[in-house]
């Protein structure tokens, strides 16, 4: 098993946010995370986990999508017959 942990500097830099949000996202315990002494690493595995968790898939976003377009329309419909 060889894997390199990261630092929060690094990790946050792979996933493209400021250190400062993942730093926040550690305390909420939203990923898991190693402390040796001082130090706050983090498995790169984890950070995948979070990124496939994370991800929104267009199969599963269109049917949401319909459904808010779909309350939206029905406002505007009740909102025009309430006008007239």
């Amino acid at each position: 098993m060889d894997i390199k942990l990261l630092s929060v500097e690094q990790a946050a830099e792979r996933l493209g946010i400021r250190p400062g949000t993942l730093r926040h996202w550690l305390c909420e315990r939203r990923i898991k995370y190693v402390k040796l002494g001082r130090r706050t690493l983090l498995d790169p595995r984890e950070l995948e986990k979070l990124i496939e968790k994370s991800t929104i898939f267009e199969a599963k976003a269109l049917p949401y999508l319909s459904q808010v377009i779909e309350k939206r329309e029905k406002r505007k419909r009740a909102e025009i017959k309430v006008e007239v």
